[in-house]
C-alpha cells in the first residue's frame, strides 16, 4: 500500500493538477533577484504566472524606493540643481539625499503613475484593477531605474566628485544614453505585457497607448533635450572663445559683457562656469582690479569640488593676488597636478612662476620650460601658452628654438607689438641685427613706449 501511495503522488504531480496549491510556497521562494530577473527577461510569463500570486510588500517597497531614488538624482541632474547652487557638489551628499527622498518620490510615481497607467488601460480596454495597474506602472521603470543607478555608481567610482565639476568621458556618456534608450524600450514592453495579459486589454488599442504614443513621447523630450544641450554648449563655447579675443585684443568692456553675459544662460554646467569665471578674473587682473579678480575667482572655486584639481589651481590664484605668496601658490598648483597631471592652468601658472613672470624668489627656468612646454602640448592653440614657452627659450638663450615659436605668432598676429619685440630681441642675439632692427621697428610703430621700455630691460641699459 505505501508503495502504490507513492506511485499515486509522483503521478499526481507529472499530471499538475495539484500543482496551485503548492504555487505560493514555490512563490515565495522567489529571492528579489529571481523575481526581477523573471520580470526583465521573461515578462510574458511573469504576467502569466507569477505577477498575480506575489503578495510580498517588501519587494513592492523596495522597487518603489529604488524607483523614487532615481527619479530625485535625476532631477538634480536634469535641472543643474547640484552644478548651479552647488549645495549637492559631492556624492555621497547626493547619494544621502536621495535615499531619503526616494521613498517620497517612489510613492507619488506609485500612485499617480499608477492612475495614469489605469486610464490608458482603460482607453485600451482593458479590464479595471487599479491596485494591478499600480504594481504593474512601478515595475515597468525598474529596467530605467538599474542602468541609471549602475551608472551612477560607475560615475561615482571614476570620477568621484570631480564628476560635478569636469566634463565626463564622452565614450562613458554616450554609453549611457544608448543603454537609457534600450532600457526605456523594455521598460514599454513591459508595460505593453501587463496591460495585454494582466488586463486583457485589446492588442491594437494597447500597442497604441503603450508603444506607440509614448514612444513618440520620449523621442520628443530627448530630442529637445538633446537639441537644447547641444546649442547651449555651442554659444556658450563660442561666446567664451569670443569674450577672449576681445580681451586680448584690449577690449575689455566688450569682453566682460560677453563673459557676462554667457554666465547668465539657465544652461549652464559647473565646468562651463568655472572656465568662464576664471577667464573673466583673469580680465580684472590684467585691467588691475584685484578685488573684482579675487570675488571672481572665489565665485570659480565654489563651483569646484573640494580637493580638486581646479579647487587647488584656482586656490593658487587667489594666493598670488591676495597675498603674493608664491610659494604656498606653487605648493597648491603642485597639488592639483598631483590630482590631475595635464591641468593646464597650473602648468601655465607654474611655468610664469619659474619663468620670474609672476615673481623673482623661485625662477627655475628648466623647470619653466617643462610646465610651458606641457602647457602647449595641452593646448596647442593657446597663443599665450606658444609666447611663454617661446620667451623661455629665449631666457634660456635657445634662440632658434624661441624664433621657431614666436615666428608663428608673428605672423598670424602682424599687428602684435610684443611678437615683434621678442622675435626681434631673438634675431639680435642671435647676430642677425639686420632682421632684428627692421622688426623692432616695425614693433616700435605699434606701442612706441612699451617697446622702447621693453628693449631697454631686456638689454640691461639704463
Amino acid at each position: 500500500m505505501e508503495a502504490i501511495t507513492t506511485v499515486e503522488n509522483t503521478e499526481i504531480i507529472k499530471t499538475g493538477e495539484p500543482q496551485s496549491a503548492n504555487a505560493p510556497e514555490t512563490i515565495q521562494a522567489f529571492s528579489i533577484l529571481n523575481f526581477i530577473c523573471h520580470m526583465l527577461f521573461h515578462p510574458h510569463d511573469f504576467f502569466q504566472h507569477v505577477f498575480s500570486q506575489e503578495k510580498r510588500r517588501v519587494l513592492l517597497f523596495s522597487v518603489i524606493w529604488l524607483t523614487g531614488t532615481v527619479m530625485v538624482m535625476n532631477s538634480y541632474m536634469d535641472q543643474e540643481a547640484i552644478t548651479s547652487k552647488n549645495t549637492l557638489a559631492n556624492w555621497p551628499a547626493l547619494w544621502l539625499a536621495s535615499i531619503i527622498a526616494g521613498p517620497i518620490w517612489g510613492v507619488f510615481v506609485y500612485w499617480m503613475g499608477g492612475a495614469l497607467y489605469n486610464l490608458r488601460v482603460r482607453l485600451s480596454g482593458g479590464s479595471r484593477d487599479y491596485a494591478a495597474a499600480r504594481q504593474i506602472n512601478i515595475y515597468s521603470y525598474l529596467p530605467v531605474a538599474i542602468v541609471t543607478i549602475g551608472f551612477y555608481c560607475a560615475y561615482n567610482g571614476i570620477y568621484g566628485d570631480t564628476y560635478f565639476t569636469t566634463d565626463p568621458s564622452a565614450f562613458l556618456d554616450i554609453a549611457f544614453a544608448l543603454c537609457i534608450i534600450a532600457a526605456i524600450v523594455w521598460s514599454l514592453i513591459i508595460s505593453f505585457k501587463g496591460a495585454r495579459i494582466v488586463h486583457a486589454a485589446k492588442p491594437m488599442r494597447t500597442a497604441i497607448f503603450f508603444l506607440v504614443l509614448p514612444g513618440l513621447a520620449y523621442f520628443s523630450y530627448f530630442s529637445f533635450i538633446v537639441a537644447d544641450s547641444v546649442k547651449s554648449k555651442i554659444h556658450i563655447k563660442d561666446a567664451n572663445q569670443l569674450a577672449f579675443q576681445e580681451m586680448k585684443q584690449g577690449n575689455y568692456l566688450q569682453a566682460e559683457h560677453l563673459f557676462n553675459e554667457a554666465l547668465r544662460n539657465p544652461s549652464i554646467t559647473a565646468h562651463q562656469s568655472v572656465t568662464l569665471l576664471s577667464n573673466l578674473g583673469m580680465l580684472y587682473a590684467n585691467k588691475g582690479m584685484y578685488k573684482d579678480a579675487i570675488n571672481t575667482y572665489k565665485r570659480a572655486q565654489a563651483f569646484t569640488a573640494v580637493g580638486s584639481a581646479e579647487y587647488f589651481a584656482l586656490s593658487g590664484q587667489l594666493k598670488i593676488l591676495e597675498s603674493r605668496d608664491i610659494r604656498s601658490a606653487v605648493a597648491d598648483f603642485e597639488r592639483s597636478l598631483y590630482v590631475q597631471p595635464d591641468d593646464f592652468a597650473s602648468h601655465n601658472n607654474l611655468g610664469l612662476i619659474y619663468m620670474g613672470v609672476l615673481g623673482k624668489d623661485m625662477v627655475d627656468l628648466k623647470k619653466a620650460l617643462f610646465h610651458n612646454s606641457r602647457a602647449v602640448e595641452l593646448s596647442p592653440r593657446d597663443e599665450a601658452s606658444h609666447f611663454n614657452l617661446g620667451l623661455n627659450y629665449y631666457y634660456l638663450g635657445r634662440y632658434s628654438d624661441a624664433v621657431s615659436e614666436l615666428e608663428v605668432l608673428q605672423r598670424a598676429n602682424p599687428d602684435e607689438a610684443q611678437y615683434k619685440t621678442y622675435l626681434g630681441l631673438c634675431y639680435l642675439q642671435a647676430g642677425d641685427e639686420s632682421r632684428a632692427k627692421m622688426l623692432l621697428a616695425d614693433a616700435v610703430k605699434i606701442d612706441p613706449s612699451w617697446v622702447k621700455k621693453t628693449v631697454r630691460t631686456e638689454l640691461g641699459i639704463e
